[in-house]
């Protein structure tokens, strides 16, 4: 039998898998079934006719072996000697590489002192040494980046790809509780490690009222220092499906949601239980109560840590968390038929007559969380007036004078304002009626228009203005004032 330190192992990377060998004494290629050959030797030669990884059966037999082989390294037609060192280790940490508008897990192309033969050897090239990779500390798996342990399937099948367009990276629901924690993972953006810029800036909303258009886009971004960053829309991502759910809630019911939300947030754990346990089912939420309390329980802390990719630099968000996820789910709420205005951004394109509508809860919402409104061109202010109705004449029951805070106005006026959508423009802002009183304005005009169809139709002017009165009346539930 040969003595080992009388062979030589040639050692080469496999495209498809791991590392193939090939065993030579005296400048002759030996069979897997030599009687001269260790019985080790020859069981990985038969796992390379088997087109098998032999890494696990090499470092085995190096730790094992009493004697040492000549190493020899073959890189296409170059063949590099080396030497095997048990105590050398190449730490192996989580890459993200920034590759022609795609992202690359795991792959690290800027190392060029260091040739990865495998998942457990590596060839050190200016050592001339065979040596292992270890990942004792750094994370090996973008499912290890993650606040949270994610058990369903079709998250699990997302991080096992690795490559991402941006836009679908950016999507993606990992978060730490720190950013240290991304200190244990390397970056790369053309062909260069760098290290990722932070963002911890003020979340505010971004609302932009065109004059000329039927449509209204609301963005939430970060400002830090001077600088304006965007928010991104993957928390958005995880409400948008289960909106329509929650369409035949009214708008009451919607703020009660929102306030229930905003006080489970700021409450400290004994409150968020009392309020979790005693209050949430007060609301009568029916099946979707199970969807608020999955949707508290994401709720693990202020702020979480985000990486994200933007201009194809790489980027560490600091995340108001508790902000966006009430933010993003009021939208989700509110506006289920909104449109994205980008796959990646929290920016959304919702029309006028939904928005004015919601406008004033918007705000509201808003000022309890402590987050900025600002506006991209005109300012859009609330406007709360009194709506009367004067029906002091007894002649008037078919035409009743109608008065706006005090200001007598006429049909073709109401007319106007709602093909307006409820809006006046000036040259500084718009003025917006809050949604009681729309909802006041609009009920008018189809009383008017009911009335004066059943006018043609009915017969006993007496019954018919006994009717019309009763009708007026009934505009107190909704909050005017009716004069009599």
């Amino acid at each position: 039998m040969l003595s080992v330190k009388d062979l030589n192992f040639i050692l080469e990377q496999h495209p498809f898998y791991g590392i193939t060998i090939k065993i030579q004494h005296n400048n002759k290629i030996m069979g897997s079934y030599s009687p001269q050959l260790p019985q080790e030797v020859r069981a990985m030669l038969r796992q390379v006719l088997s087109h098998k990884d032999i890494s696990e059966k090499l470092e085995d037999f190096l730790l094992n072996a009493t004697e040492l082989p000549n190493i020899i390294i073959k890189i296409k037609y170059n063949k590099l000697e080396c030497k095997w060192d048990p105590d050398l280790f190449y730490e192996k940490k989580l890459c993200f590489n920034i590759d022609d508008a795609h992202i690359l897990i795991n792959q690290d192309d800027t190392t060029e002192d260091i040739l990865f033969l495998s998942d457990t050897f590596c060839y050190f090239k200016d050592k001339q040494k065979l040596g292992r990779i270890t990942s004792q500390t750094g994370f090996q798996s973008i499912d290890q980046l993650s606040i949270h342990n994610f058990q369903d399937a079709a998250i699990q099948k997302l991080f096992q790809k690795k490559k991402y367009e941006i836009s679908n990276f950016n999507q993606l629901p990992f978060q730490l509780n720190s950013s240290d924690e991304f200190d244990s993972c390397r970056f790369i953006s053309q062909k260069n490690e760098v290290r990722p810029t932070e963002v911890e800036g003020d979340l505010f909303a971004n609302i932009d009222y065109s004059t000329e258009k039927n449509i209204v886009k609301f963005s939430l971004l970060y400002k830090d220092n001077e600088q304006i960053h965007p928010a991104f829309n993957s928390i958005y991502q995880r409400f948008k499906k289960q909106a329509v759910l929650f369409e035949k809630y009214s708008s009451k019911r919607k703020k009660i949601i929102l306030n229930w939300l905003i006080r489970y947030i700021q409450a400290d754990k004994n409150r968020q239980d009392v309020l979790l346990n005693r209050f949430l089912p007060k609301i009568n939420l029916f099946n979707e109560i199970q969807i608020i309390i999955q949707l508290a329980k994401t709720i693990s802390s202020e702020f979480s840590y985000q990486l994200k990719v933007v201009n194809e630099s790489w980027y560490i968000y600091k995340i108001d968390s508790r902000k966006e996820i009430v933010l993003a789910f009021m939208i989700s709420l509110l506006f289920p038929e909104s449109s994205e205005n980008s796959n990646e951004y929290f920016d959304l394109i919702i029309y006028k007559t939904e928005f004015n509508y919601h406008l004033k809860l918007i705000k509201y919402i808003c000022k309890k969380l402590g987050v900025a409104v600002s506006f991209s061109s005109k300012e859009v202010n609330i406007v709360e007036k009194k709506l009367r109705v004067d029906l002091s004449d007894t002649n008037s029951t078919n035409s009743p004078k109608i008065y706006l805070d005090n200001v007598l106005i006429d049909d073709d006026t109401l007319i106007d304002l709602k093909t307006n959508l409820w809006t006046s423009i000036s040259q500084q802002s718009v003025d917006v009626f809050d949604e009681s009183l729309i909802a006041q304005c609009e009920q008018l005009i189809l009383l008017k228009e009911f009335q004066n169809k059943r006018s043609k139709n009915s017969t006993q002017e007496q019954h018919r203005q006994s009717l019309h009165l009763l009708d007026w009346i009934q505009l107190r539930h909704l909050g005017v004032d009716i004069q009599l």
